[in-house]
This record gives C-alpha cells, sequence and structure tokens, in this order.
C-alpha cells in the first residue's frame, strides 16, 4: 500500500550449532541457520547501546526539512529517518543531518531497481557518510517481483556489507504479496528466508480501524498476535532480530478509517512488540503526507500535521518514546524465552497461560479482555512482561508468587517476594507492567 502512495513505507563469522543468537550492544555477529544450511547478513543496529527508534517521511516528497524541523525530530526521540526522496536532494539532506543526531536510512528510486548499475552508483556515493546508517530497499514487495528484488539485494549487500538493508514485508495474508499459494506467514517468511537470508525481519501491520464511521474501534488481534509468534519464531531460527512497526499516522480509505493515533495506542503497538523481544520500532509516518485521490486516500494527523506543525500525535509519541529508551537495558539485546496470554478469548497462535501460572507467577488473574504475558531473557537477567490487551479500558490484574521467589518492579523498585500475598496491578489503556527476577 505505501508504495502505491507514493510515500516512503517503509566480519565476525559465529557458528553455533543448534542455537540462533545474535548481538546488538555493539557486535555484529553472522549466524548460521544450522536448519536452512544457510548464512543470514549481519544484523548492524543502527544506534548503538539502545532499541532504535525510526520514523519516515520527515518531509514531503521533493522538499528538504528545515533544522527546526529536524531538531523536532530528535526532541520526539527518533533516532533513526527513513526518508524517500528525490535523488539530486540528497548531497543536501545529508549535510543537513550531520551534528543533528539524527542518522538515515535513505530511500531512492536507484535503490528499488531494476537497474543494478544506478543502485550501485547511488550506494556509492553516499556510503561512506556517517549520517547513513543503513539502506531503505524495498517495502511490501508484491510476490511475483521477488526474484528480481533478490538481484537488486545482492548488489546492496556486495556494494556496502557494512551497513544494514532492510527489507520490510507485508504483515497480513495478502496474495499479492505473500503469493497466492501461500498457507500462512511462517511459510511466506521462509520464502523471504530462502531469497534474502535477511539481517533483520521487519514487517508493519495496524491493528487498529474504524469502519463506516461508526466510532466503534475495532482490534484485529488475530493477525496481531499471530504475526508476533511468527516473526519471534523466524528471528530465533535465524539468528536475527525482529523490527515492527506502530502506526504513527491515521488514514481513511473507503470503509475502513485507521484512527488518529492516540498515546495508548502507541504504547500498545510498541510494548507488545517489545514483549515479544522486538529489536528496534518503526513508525509509519512522521509527517502527514499528501492524500492520494486516484485510491481515496486521505492522510489524517500524524506527528506533525501536512503544513509542519505538532499535533497531539507528536506529545502522545514523545511520551510513549520516553518509556521505550527507559527500559531499554530491559529490553535491548533480550531473547524471547516464551510467551502466554489470558483472557476469555484466545486469539490465532498464541497459547493461554497454564491454571498452574508462569514462571514465578501464579493464581494469575485478569479481566475479560486479558493482557500477554512473556519471558524475556537479557544476559543473566530475566523479565516478565505483561502488556494489557485492552486499549480503550483500565484492566485489573493480580496474582501471587511462588514460594521462594522475588521480583523487581521496574517501575518503582519495589520487590514483591513469595510469601502468599496477592499483588495487585491496574493497567491503563494499553499499559504494561514489567517485572524483573530479584533471586
Amino acid at each position: 500500500m505505501k508504495d502505491t502512495l507514493g510515500c516512503v513505507g517503509k566480519l565476525l563469522l559465529s557458528v553455533c550449532m543448534g542455537v540462533s543468537v545474535f548481538n546488538i550492544r555493539g557486535a555484529v555477529t553472522v549466524v548460521e541457520d544450522v536448519e536452512a544450511g544457510s548464512v543470514n547478513r549481519p544484523y548492524i543496529s543502527p544506534v548503538a547501546g539502545k532499541i532504535p527508534i525510526m520514523a519516515s517521511s520527515l518531509c514531503l516528497y521533493g522538499t528538504l526539512p528545515t533544522s527546526k524541523e529536524i531538531q523536532e525530530f530528535r526532541d520526539c526521540g527518533f533516532d533513526v529517518l527513513i526518508q524517500d526522496n528525490s535523488e539530486e536532494l540528497y548531497d543536501s539532506l545529508v549535510a543537513m543531518l550531520e551534528g543533528s543526531g539524527v542518522r538515515l536510512f535513505p530511500s531512492a528510486n536507484a535503490l528499488r531497481g531494476p537497474s543494478k548499475e544506478k543502485c550501485r552508483e547511488f550506494m556509492e556515493r553516499y556510503k561512506d557518510n556517517p549520517v547513513v546508517c543503513g539502506w531503505e530497499f524495498r517495502d511490501e514487495p508484491k510476490f511475483a517481483d521477488l526474484d528480481m528484488y533478490e538481484g537488486i539485494f545482492d548488489v546492496m549487500t556486495e556494494t556496502d556489507p557494512h551497513h544494514m538493508i532492510h527489507l520490510n514485508v507485508v504483515g497480513t495474508m495478502e496474495k499479492a504479496f505473500v503469493g497466492p499459494e501461500t498457507p500462512d506467514m511462517s511459510a511466506y517468511l521462509d520464502t523471504l528466508q530462502a531469497k534474502f537470508a535477511p539481517g533483520v525481519w521487519s514487517y508493519d501491520m495496524y491493528p487498529l480501524k474504524i469502519l463506516d464511521n461508526n466510532g466503534k474501534l475495532i482490534v484485529d488481534y488475530d493477525i496481531f498476535y499471530s504475526d508476533f509468534e511468527a516473526f519471534s519464531n523466524m528471528a530465533r531460527k535465524t539468528g536475527r532480530p525482529f523490527w515492527a512497526y506502530c502506526q504513527g499516522v491515521g488514514f481513511r480509505q473507503g470503509r475502513i478509517c485507521k484512527p488518529i493515533p492516540k498515546e495508548e495506542y502507541l504504547r500498545f503497538e510498541a510494548f507488545s512488540a517489545l514483549a515479544y523481544g522486538a529489536q528496534g520500532l518503526i513508525y509509519w509516518t512522521y509527517r502527514q503526507c499528501r492524500d492520494v485521490p486516484s485510491v481515496d486516500f486521505e492522510y489524517l494527523d500524524g506527528p506533525i500535521d501536512i503544513n509542519g506543525n505538532k499535533t497531539k500525535v507528536w506529545y502522545a509519541a514523545k511520551k510513549v518514546n520516553e518509556e521505550i529508551n527507559r527500559y531499554s537495558d530491559v529490553f535491548l539485546g533480550a531473547q524471547l524465552v516464551d510467551v502466554v496470554h489470558t483472557g476469555k478469548r484466545l486469539y490465532s497462535s498464541t497459547r493461554r497461560m497454564p491454571d498452574s501460572g508462569f514462571g514465578p507467577l501464579s493464581n494469575f488473574s485478569s479481566g475479560d479482555s486479558g493482557v500477554l504475558v512473556s519471558n524475556l531473557r537479557n544476559g543473566r537477567q530475566s523479565y516478565y512482561v505483561v502488556v494489557s490487551h485492552d486499549v480503550e479500558h483500565a484492566q485489573n490484574i493480580t496474582f501471587g508468587l511462588r514460594k521462594g521467589t522475588a521480583v523487581k518492579s521496574m517501575s518503582d523498585g519495589k520487590v514483591l517476594v513469595g510469601n502468599g500475598r496477592t499483588y495487585s496491578f491496574t493497567l491503563p489503556p494499553g499499559g504494561y507492567l514489567i517485572l524483573r527476577m530479584a533471586n
């Protein structure tokens, strides 16, 4: 969709026999995928020492941002810009970003083929500039074009092996993108692995929608969580992390409206992804883009409106980004061990929390909406992350702790111990609770 709309959508060799790992905190690690018998491209984080928070479209296509706009982008908490623009503007754009603290994934027609020579020439021009931290290859490629893109992807890797090549794919089973005979998302990822063996798995799926302007919010939970299951499983299998998109701008097409983002919506998307082990987050888009009347597509507010002004979304994104940065030590380099869900309904591909509990948690209770609870391992630390399924209402959770165990709440530093007591927390809409094993 985003390509059609013209707005950017987006060596150490370590062979581990039977175990796939990746090092996010600075080292580049290439890991052999023993099952597939191939070596994936390295994961090269665009930002050292923290979870990268990225966004597309600081400026409209064919224009350049002002210094003030670049500073506002950084003030909102974004480290990396994915910017689609005219190739003749990149000299100026790169120069403007120097010293700003914002790094760049260039996106340009030359990088999308079919000319391998133009692709190579564009990359050679900018690959040694310290502002550049990766290359935006293709957003949501059509299945029929994958063979052609495979050749371009190889050229990009050969031309610049020191930066990430970012390929982003759809998170829904639309046949034009995943293939007419592909049974599920996992099978689609297997196809991408065979053709690209990417250094990072990246996808977009925006779960919130309103139909026919009736004001009723619908959450596509089944797709939202089954994508997390598929991409986190592929990350584990290949030893390469995944990135997830957050819906940064509202938009409307036909009956479907993807609502203007609120703080609770962004928090729900971002922390659900982090709870599943995501190692990067991308907002699509930062700036409201131009409408596309030919396909009845209307953009609503993003953090910056069409005239370059801050909106309520900007302040919501800034708040959520501050929270992500606050817990970067929890999530950066974390490996997903297990994840379960509670609530009245069990969603596609997920597993219900056993009656016996989960890790140190026992007698766990939530509202009908339920929560996801994941166990992340980060070095010697073990974390339990609880994220509410409910983006509209607060939800109470209660639990005990198994005898002899203790956890520390990362929000207030309080230590909870397994002494027979029941602990109670109220999660705000889209809210979360992070617990660290304290013994």
